[in-house]
């Protein structure tokens, strides 16, 4: 088989239900030079048997030999890759079936870009709605700022990247549990422009055994270890830092959640890269929200909010 034009890459453990509906919509693509590598992170429900019953050359299918982690997962399929362009597919989520097409447009006509950032729709309980971010190529910088100020609809199976940007930042983070994707486009920002597109070519299903929910590390502990790995929040974004955190444990007590908004402040104050006072954090949300509405220069790439639509299929 000759090398392929684009990779699509997709870690998975014990899905193998949710991973058919992926495969077929990779398989139902208007492009077909492809290669769907899926990295099995140890599953025990026969996974395998399941994806070599397809009997299609374009699936490779690799096992870990024991639970390491989505993450090492993404970074064995990134090594094995022998397209130039990386996709990434969550086990759980589904292309639509021109996306492999559409972004290999996107990123032939715009040689120079290293990365692209889809908008999808997520499948919730109360019904679909849109992600969509504002289209056009963001340098570096500025993409970075966005992914601070958290202008920008992101998720893993969002992005398309070259190989050889990703392989020059390292890949996934294998240290992280959560936050994984938001770390690894941080990194990239430092190689080069973004496409963000509106167009809107996947669609997420948030489901009950979510890698990230699977882990025991909550979202302010996740939001330290982001912080720990990635110096700019420190450097360029430190008034930011605590705003983040008390919107997290506000949020739990909107919904009367009290005791997830303990934990919230106990994960805080554990961590050596946050630790803040409930009084830091009180004076943190009474004017962040008027910081963060101010982005300045970035404002312009504020994502609308999401927008309910109709049956996506």
């Amino acid at each position: 088989m000759k090398n392929p034009s684009i990779t699509v890459i997709t870690p998975t453990y014990n899905r193998r239900q949710v991973l058919a509906r992926a495969i077929d919509s990779v398989r139902g693509q208007s492009l077909t030079d492809y290669e769907h590598i899926i990295v099995d992170d140890g599953s025990s429900d026969a996974t395998g048997d399941m994806v070599a019953g397809y009997g299609d050359e374009r699936i490779r299918y690799f096992k870990l030999p024991r639970r390491s982690g989505a993450n090492v997962a993404r970074n064995l399929g990134i090594e094995e890759a022998r397209a130039p362009v990386l996709g990434f597919l969550d086990s759980d989520d589904e292309y639509e079936p021109f996306r492999l097409e559409h972004v290999l447009a996107v990123l032939g006509a715009n040689p120079d870009v290293p990365i692209m950032l889809s908008s999808y729709v997520v499948n919730r309980q109360q019904g679909p709605s849109a992600e969509v971010n504002v289209a056009g190529i963001v340098d570096g910088g500025r993409f970075e700022r966005a992914l601070v100020w958290r202008l920008v609809h992101i998720a893993g199976t969002s992005i398309t990247a070259r190989r050889d940007a990703v392989k020059n930042v390292g890949g996934f983070n294998p240290q992280l549990r959560r936050m994984q994707d938001r770390d690894f486009l941080l990194r990239m920002a430092k190689t080069g422009p973004v496409v963000l597109s509106d167009r809107i070519d996947w669609i997420k299903h948030n489901s009950p055994d979510a890698l990230t929910l699977g882990t025991s590390v909550g979202g302010v502990e996740a939001f330290g270890d982001l912080v720990e790995h990635n110096a700019c929040y420190k450097s360029n974004y430190r008034e930011l830092i605590p705003y983040f955190v008390s919107l997290r444990i506000a949020k739990e007590i909107r919904k009367f959640r009290i005791g997830m908004a303990i934990r919230a402040f106990n994960e805080n104050r554990r961590s050596p890269f946050l630790g803040f006072t409930a009084g830091e954090l009180f004076r943190a949300y009474s004017g962040g929200g008027k910081t963060r509405s101010a982005a300045g220069p970035d404002s312009d790439l504020r994502a609308p909010d999401n927008s309910r639509i109709g049956p996506t299929h």
